[in-house]
């Protein structure tokens, strides 16, 4: 059974970080009405959804995907380069942890976001970022290594907030990467779906079994995978958006 695990909106998303200030505040209305869209799109996809509590002390707690990297019982918490997120994987420990999956709590003080972290069968490519280093993602590699999964490091462009803000994975084979962003090559022996750079934010999609969330307001983006033959279903993320979020960054799951 695929399971994810979402997160409620906080009460004070509003002060979540973000790279540049939007020109208006989150709508924490529209943001829980998007939230609730969400999980509908998930269950769509054929997950059994399960909801963590928010805190309203931790502003970015709804992006609970950079808490945690998880296979089937196993999984690893990550440590944030932001302090003022670390509190989020407390809630996060005890969920996973109930759920049979045996957590590695890294030692060194390594960051890693789960945003960053891209599974594709027994590869995960880590993107080397503000919030992810080498060391973060070396921590990776410890606790999956002997599991039997490697690790490729990929070094993204200046001011790419995470790997999967450019390219996530349509299916166990299928790429789907915004153009301008990283070379295909990164990704050699994978089929990869090119979109608009200036669609970029579509980059960011949760796949499974031939349906696809995406962000609405990106129709070349939308029109490209549904020409690769996937079934689209677009969701609106404006308030997410606002706060450096996406569709991938709202669920922790396991396929």
């Amino acid at each position: 059974m695929a399971i994810a695990w979402v997160r409620r909106v906080s009460s004070g998303m509003a002060g979540a970080l973000v790279a540049i200030p939007p020109l208006r505040p989150v709508d924490l209305r529209k943001a829980e009405k998007q939230h609730t869209r969400y999980v509908e799109g998930m269950e769509w996809l054929g997950f059994d959804v399960r909801v963590i509590a928010a805190d309203d002390a931790l502003p970015d707690c709804v992006f609970v995907e950079d808490t945690a990297v998880i296979i089937p019982g196993h999984g690893i918490l990550t440590v944030c380069a932001e302090y003022s997120r670390r509190p989020e994987s407390v809630a996060v420990r005890r969920v996973l942890s109930a759920a049979g999956i045996a957590l590695s709590v890294p030692t060194s003080d390594s960051p890693l976001d789960g945003g960053d972290v891209l599974q594709m069968g027994r590869i995960f490519f880590v993107g080397l970022s503000d919030r992810t280093s080498a060391d973060g993602a070396a921590a990776l590699e410890r606790a999956f290594q002997p599991l039997g999964f490697s690790v490729i490091q990929v070094e993204l462009p200046k001011g790419t907030l995470h790997l999967k803000c450019v390219v996530t994975a349509l299916s166990d084979d299928t790429l789907l990467l915004a153009d301008g962003t990283l070379s295909p090559d990164v990704f050699e022996g994978y089929h990869v779906i090119s979109i608009p750079y200036e669609e970029r934010y579509a980059a960011n999609v949760v796949a499974r079994n031939g349906r696809v969330l995406m962000s609405a307001g990106y129709p070349r983006a939308v029109a490209a995978v549904e020409r690769a033959g996937f079934q689209v279903r677009v969701l609106q993320m404006s308030e997410f958006q606002k706060a450096d979020g996406s569709l991938t960054c709202l669920s922790l799951r396991l396929y």
